[in-house]
């Protein structure tokens, strides 16, 4: 079986919401957000300004 434990994803995560589940358009929980990096260092290295992981 070919499956990622973790996967990254691109929303909002607020400080709090580690452990919170990650659903997809049908509501079906999908993962759960793990880890967040830290915006301004995310932002230093790629542009991009915040991204958060999930695990399955």
């Amino acid at each position: 079986m070919d499956a990622p434990r973790y996967f990254q994803i691109s929303v909002p995560v607020q400080p709090g919401n580690s452990g919170g589940a990650l659903v997809d358009e049908r509501g079906n929980v999908i993962g759960i957000v793990s880890a967040k990096l830290n915006a301004s260092a995310a932002l230093a290295a790629s542009g991009v300004p915040q991204c958060a992981y999930a695990s399955t």
